[in-house]
């Protein structure tokens, strides 16, 4: 272990690329047994069955917090039904169902001749531990999958409408990955019901989800509504066992192994303090994957950034971490949880002078982090995120007085009794499967940032590189005009001597064509 803290950071393999595969493995597909299974190239969405193979890894990414960069492919189940293949193999996208079969799936709605389709937002919270993502992903399993069919299946969906969402304006506020959970999720899309009335359209559609999905609250809103677009910010929420945050590398004060770790206020104080450096504007490029230093796109807002005190559940010690911005990237939340992480099992606190002198070298190991050189930083387990919340605080300012707030303050309760679900699933998976221990040792501790290195960059930061696609220089309105004259006079000029030149052609030609003629003639009369 000593000779891989010395191990420089030229030479650290990215997690995020080289393991993630074993990563995947490791901590997101961990069965009863704990042996190691891959996803399945096949799914039933009407029976919900699931057949796990021992095959090579397919390709699918997993565990991630982006709600950026979503495309919008709601039309997902059009074209034909041949395979979907990537790399290594991939799932099968299943067959449409016939009328008639959609027919009989929707023998029980609720709906009438009467019913109308109205723009709604559902408030709904699900478990994504044997999910692929929120997304809809055609041959595999699915929150969104699920959240359809029992909507089909209740008539809030016509029979026409169920394979294409851009025709009921589905979008959904944030896309969770495989694996990461949401408390408070929004889907927008425009409804059928009236009759019935929201109340018994929610309660229909619950009663054809499964357990780990649940609907709070169906609520009105304008036909311009867009859960995505409207959102102003959102919170995650990372649950951790503090067991991993033990200072076991300090130099001086090292942690005794085999002995519980108690999370203090002092140590609770001196975390937030670490994550108070992420507060604000910065470019998280390092903190993302794909993204060049300049991109403009990884500049990021975070509003605040705060530990909670330490709570036990099922003989587990655990925090909270919340997490308050106006938009994230895939990887960002775990990529700063996993570095903050790192500093704590360092001992930087136990191996400083003062709290302050830690804080101060933490604050320079951060910045070297935000500045234009690019490295490879820790990413903690996707099985301790979760969506917490999504707020539209402009979009209330306008139209709360007809719609009312979408705050959902009524339904706390069903909310904080879910949310208890979902912390237990969390800490059952370290007590009987230590998945946050095992990936501390594989991949934390095997692959820590290079100290040194960073105190380096602090003291001699890297220059801004060129950009490699610079934007184009702005122009003032009459300089545009002056260009657009003198590109339509040239225009018109090469028009006018295209036409000379057609004009001249043509002359040429006739010329041609009257001299061979008579020398046709000529050789005639000769031979006659």
């Amino acid at each position: 272990m000593e000779n891989s803290l010395k191990r420089p950071l030229e030479e650290t393999k990215d997690i995020n690329d080289q393991d993630s595969k074993k990563l995947k493995l490791d901590t997101e597909n961990i069965d009863e047994s704990n042996q190691q299974t891959t996803i399945t190239p096949k799914y039933d969405p009407l029976t919900r069955e699931i057949v796990y193979d021992n095959d090579e890894d397919n390709g699918i990414e997993g565990g991630g917090d982006d709600d950026e960069d979503d495309n919008n492919n709601n039309n997902n189940n059009n074209n034909s039904n041949e395979d979907k293949v990537k790399k290594g193999g991939g799932p099968v996208r299943p067959e449409k169902l016939t009328r008639e079969e959609l027919v009989e799936l929707q023998k029980n709605k609720l709906t009438t001749d009467d019913s109308k389709k109205k723009k709604v937002c559902v408030l709904l919270g699900y478990s994504g531990v044997r999910y692929c993502g929120m997304q809809k992903n055609p041959g595999l399993p699915t929150i969104e999958e699920e959240l359809e069919l029992a909507m089909f299946k209740a008539g809030g969906i016509s029979i026409d409408n169920y394979y294409c969402q851009q025709k009921i304006d589905w979008m959904r506020c944030a896309r969770t990955d495989k694996g990461v959970s949401a408390i408070r999720n929004i889907v927008s899309l425009n409804l059928l019901y009236g009759p019935p009335e929201p109340l018994e359209m929610m309660n229909a559609i619950n009663g054809y989800l499964p357990e780990d999905i649940r609907i709070f609250d169906i609520k009105r809103v304008n036909n311009q509504f867009n859960s995505k677009n409207n959102v102003d910010q959102r919170s995650y929420t990372y649950i951790t066992p503090t067991s991993i945050l033990a200072p076991i590398f300090s130099q001086k004060k090292p942690h005794p192994p085999n002995t519980p770790f108690h999370f203090t206020t002092e140590t609770r104080d001196f975390l937030n303090a670490i994550l108070k450096n992420y507060v604000g504007t910065h470019k998280f490029h390092n903190y993302t994957s794909r993204k060049e230093p300049t991109d403009p796109s990884c500049k990021r807002r975070i509003l605040s950034f705060t530990s909670s005190d330490a709570f036990e559940m099922e003989g587990v010690e655990m925090i909270e971490i919340n997490v308050v911005g106006d938009s994230f990237m895939l990887h960002q939340i775990r990529k700063m949880i996993g570095c903050t992480m790192q500093f704590l099992r360092r001992g930087v606190l136990e191996d400083a002078e003062s709290k302050e002198e830690a804080l101060e070298q933490i604050r320079q190991y951060i910045d070297v982090t935000l500045s234009y050189k690019t490295m490879c930083l820790p990413m903690a387990p996707g099985a301790g995120l979760l969506l917490d919340k999504c707020s539209y605080l402009n979009w209330e300012k306008k139209f709360a007085s007809a719609h009312g707030n979408l705050q959902f303050d009524d339904k706390l309760p069903l909310i904080n009794e879910f949310k208890q679900k979902i912390f237990k699933e969390i800490a059952l998976k370290e007590k009987d499967h230590n998945e946050f221990t095992n990936w501390t040792i594989k991949f934390l501790d095997e692959y820590p940032l290079n100290y040194k290195l960073l105190r380096e960059l602090y003291l001699n930061p890297v220059p801004v590189p060129e950009r490699k696609n610079p934007p184009k220089k702005k122009l003032d309105g009459q300089t545009r005009r002056f260009q657009k004259i003198e590109k339509f006079n040239q225009s018109r000029n090469n028009n006018k001597s295209n036409n000379n030149n057609n004009t001249n052609n043509q002359v040429e030609n006739n010329n041609t064509s009257t001299v061979k003629a008579e020398e046709i003639k000529n050789e005639t009369s000769e031979n006659k």
